[in-house]
C-alpha cells in the first residue's frame, strides 16, 4: 500500500515589506561617502565623516548638538571680561585695568618705564615699586613691560644706574688726587640723600652706569699722575667709594628731625639706665655723643681717611735708606 504524495509547502503570497530598521550603508556622493539609510526613525552610529556632515548646520558646537542640540554659551564673568572691548584675558596675571590696555602701541618705552619707576620710588618707596603697580602708572599691561625690561631685577639694576648718570662733579685735567677724591665724595653722598628711597640700591646692586665709568677714568688718572700706582689707586679708590656708601646709608634714617630727635630720646633713656659710676665717660659725653652722623662729621671722617691714604703714598715713594 503506498502512501499518498505529500502535498507541497504552502508559501505565502508576497506582500508588502515589514518596516524594519535597515543597516545604514555608505553610498559615494560627489567623492564623498554619506549615509544612505532605509529607516524611517533614528539609524544606528553613523561613520565620523557622516557625522560631520549631519552636524555641518551648527558650526563648531557639533559636540553640544550630540548632547541634545546646540546650547547658549553662559555669559562671561565680570573677572573674566578683564581684555580690552569685553573680551576674555588671557593672563590672569595681568591686573591692569581694562582702560589702561588701550595705551597707544609703540608708545613705551625703556627710558619711560625707568622715568616713571623713580617717580614711583622717591614719591612713596622703594618698596611701592612693583611690576602691576607701574603698569598701572604708565597705562599699559604688566606683560608689556617686559618687552622693555626683563624681570624686576633688571628694572632695579636701571634705577641704580639712572641714580648715577649726569653725575655731577667737575672734572679738570690739572686736578691733584687728593681733591679729586673728596670732590668724588661729596658728589657721591649728595646724590645719595637725594635719592634716599633709592641710596640702598648702589649698595645691594651694580653701581655702575656710562656716567660713573667716566668719573672712575678720570679719578684713576688724577691718582697715578700723582704718583699712585694702578692696582693701589683702584684700591684707595674703593676705600672713599665705600666709606661714603657706609656713611650716608646709615645717615639717611638719622637726619630728618624727627629721627633726630628720637636718637636723642633714646641716648637720654639709655644713659639714664647706666650708673655713673660704671660709665663716666658715656655721661660726660652725653651731649655730643648721639651726632654721630651729619655732614660734619662726614666730613671729618673723609679728611682723615684722605690724609692716610697721603702718608701711605708718601711712604712709598720715599727712598729706601
Amino acid at each position: 500500500m503506498t502512501s499518498a504524495p505529500k502535498s507541497p509547502r504552502s508559501v505565502a503570497a508576497p506582500g508588502p515589506a515589514k518596516r524594519v530598521a535597515a543597516s545604514s550603508t555608505l553610498v559615494p556622493a560627489k567623492g564623498r561617502s554619506v549615509v544612505a539609510s532605509t529607516a524611517h526613525h533614528s539609524s544606528p552610529v553613523r561613520s565620523s565623516q557622516a557625522r560631520r556632515h549631519f552636524r555641518k548646520p551648527y558650526g563648531n558646537d557639533h559636540r553640544k548638538m550630540a548632547r541634545g542640540g546646540p546650547q547658549e554659551r553662559p555669559p562671561a564673568t565680570a573677572g573674566q571680561r578683564a581684555g580690552e572691548g569685553g573680551t576674555m584675558a588671557k593672563d590672569p596675571r595681568n591686573t591692569a585695568p581694562a582702560a589702561a590696555r588701550r595705551r597707544r602701541r609703540g608708545s613705551l618705552s625703556r627710558p619711560k618705564v625707568v622715568a616713571a619707576a623713580l617717580e614711583l620710588a622717591r614719591e612713596e618707596g622703594l618698596a611701592a615699586v612693583s611690576m602691576p603697580r607701574l603698569a598701572q602708572e604708565l597705562e599699559c599691561g604688566v606683560m608689556s613691560l617686559y618687552g622693555h625690561v626683563e624681570s624686576k631685577e633688571h628694572l632695579l639694576e636701571l634705577l641704580a644706574a639712572a641714580v648715577l648718570e649726569d653725575f655731577p662733579l667737575e672734572r679738570a685735567d690739572d686736578t691733584p688726587w687728593q681733591p679729586a677724591l673728596e670732590r668724588f665724595s661729596a658728589s657721591l653722598r649728595r646724590r645719595m640723600l637725594e635719592n634716599g628711597a633709592l641710596a640702598e640700591l648702589l649698595i645691594t646692586r651694580r653701581m655702575w652706569s656710562a656716567g660713573l665709568a667716566e668719573v672712575f677714568e678720570w679719578l684713576l688718572g688724577r691718582m697715578t699722575e700723582g704718583g699712585w700706582p694702578l692696582r693701589e689707586a683702584v684700591r684707595a679708590y674703593h676705600s672713599v667709594q665705600t666709606y661714603t656708601l657706609g656713611f650716608v646709608l646709615y645717615e639717611i634714617r638719622r637726619t630728618t628731625p624727627e629721627h633726630e630727635e628720637e636718637h636723642r630720646a633714646w641716648w637720654r633713656h639709655t644713659l639714664a639706665d647706666l650708673p655713673p659710676a660704671s660709665f663716666p665717660l658715656l655721661h660726660a659725653a652725653a651731649g655730643f655723643a648721639p651726632e654721630g652722623a651729619g655732614e660734619e662729621q662726614f666730613a671729618w671722617g673723609l679728611e682723615r681717611l684722605l690724609h692716610g691714604l697721603a702718608a701711605e703714598l708718601a711712604d712709598r715713594t720715599q727712598p729706601s735708606g
